[in-house]
């Protein structure tokens, strides 16, 4: 029963954090919520109060991740401008990957904080990490001279909250590569330590390889996606349509921004005639994390 209830749990968290990165906080309801995951408003409340509660939990889940990366890639044992550089790419791989973050975040843009939805800006945390680190950095002359510790958390901060938003137009903004070469011009500014320098370019090196490497694994899963294709024959896949990415949408406003980078193609598998996430058996719908977590419509626990 415990699990069941600790899935459900889950299940309305990242429901909730699904709506929240595609509307907004203003245009989530609880009912939509409930759908989503595939359960009850009361099975809902029996978790969370409120919608504040829910968000909350949201809130703190990607604060746990944030602050989880910044720890691990700031941890003082190379330079801060190296470890900054890895925190922004692993940042933007997981925005990319985790709806739970990128809500937290997009709550944050939308202004809300406070007690009742879960404390403070999920930034402030990784902020004050890397200023205390750029400030012992400073002091050990890793930082070229007259170079502010204070203005350069801000110069990386404005870099890696730019490429979230940004992002969040067009996640090509996300790629390693271009992270990397954005990084590769700002270090070159700060650095000027022989050891700093060596150490920021190993940092970069490193980034580089896994963007390769992550492309190259790309490229295999589309060559085997299309060899299995050809080796099923026309007639299997005649359900499914190549089409661009869309735009993320986000709480910027105006023009898409037009990154540098390449269009992945998405394979999009039209609806079945059974609708998605039904049960036999079932009397109502579930949402897509509901058929995914096996969650009841009428669960409570």
């Amino acid at each position: 029963m415990q699990v069941r209830a600790a899935r459900t749990r889950q299940a309305l968290i990242l429901a909730a954090a699904e709506l929240i990165d595609d509307r907004g906080m203003k245009g989530t309801g609880l009912l939509d919520i409930s759908r989503a995951a595939g359960v009850s408003k009361g099975a809902l409340y029996f978790h969370f109060a409120s919608k504040d509660e829910l968000v909350a939990a949201v809130r703190q889940e990607a604060r746990a991740s944030v602050m989880a990366t910044a720890e691990h890639c700031l941890d003082g044992r190379t330079c801060t401008l190296a470890g900054a550089a890895r925190f922004t790419v692993a940042m933007s791989r997981r925005m990319r990957a985790d709806p739970v973050l990128r809500a937290g975040l997009r709550l944050d843009a939308e202004g809300v904080t406070g007690e009742r939805t879960g404390g403070g800006s999920l930034r402030a945390g990784w902020l004050t990490l890397l200023r205390e680190r750029l400030t012992a950095d400073a002091a050990q002359g890793r930082l070229r001279p007259g170079v502010d510790p204070d203005a350069t958390a801000s110069l990386l901060a404005a870099v890696t909250v730019g490429l979230e938003s940004m992002g969040r137009e067009n996640d090509a903004w996300w790629e390693p590569r271009v992270t990397t070469g954005i990084w590769q011009l700002l270090l070159d500014l700060a650095a000027t330590d022989p050891r700093t320098t060596a150490e920021v370019d190993r940092a970069l090196a490193e980034l580089r390889a896994d963007a390769e490497a992550a492309r190259a694994e790309a490229e295999a899963a589309a060559r085997q996606a299309a060899e299995q294709a050809v080796a099923d024959g026309p007639a299997a896949h005649d359900d499914i349509v190549i089409r661009p990415p869309a735009p993320r949408p986000g709480h910027l406003t105006g023009d898409h921004y037009a990154a540098p980078g390449v269009h992945r193609p998405a394979a999009v598998r039209r609806p079945a005639a059974e609708p998605a996430g039904r049960l036999p058996g079932q009397h109502r719908q579930l949402g897509p994390v509901g058929a995914l977590t096996g969650a009841s419509a009428y669960d409570a626990g």
